[in-house]
């Protein structure tokens, strides 16, 4: 069984604090369905500094990455995000496994 993982552009509310913090409070994420999910941020964790890799994904000095703990039907799950602040967009990196 091999893992595949996948990208996706998502709708982030965050709130930005005087320091430049950015903290992910909210997502909305378009599902297979073409149906809108939206999931509270229960907690998160920034992910540190320059040159971590995360997925595929390095983090960089206009890259900012986060691991978030949301809950999908009663199941907490961890979910990792990331924000290009060249691009201007919030994406959400999640494995997917292959049978």
């Amino acid at each position: 069984m091999e893992d595949r993982v996948e990208d996706q552009a998502i709708d982030v509310v965050c709130q930005h604090l005087r320091d430049g913090t950015m903290i992910p409070l909210k997502l909305r994420v378009l599902d297979e369905d073409e149906q809108y999910q939206t999931y509270a941020v229960r907690a998160y964790r920034t992910i540190p500094g320059d040159g971590y890799e995360m997925d595929g994904v390095r983090s960089g000095s206009h890259i900012w990455m986060y691991e978030c703990k949301i809950l999908v039907f009663g199941h907490e799950r961890r979910v990792h995000l990331w924000f290009d602040a060249y691009e201007n967009r919030w994406h959400l990196r999640r494995r997917l496994e292959l049978t």
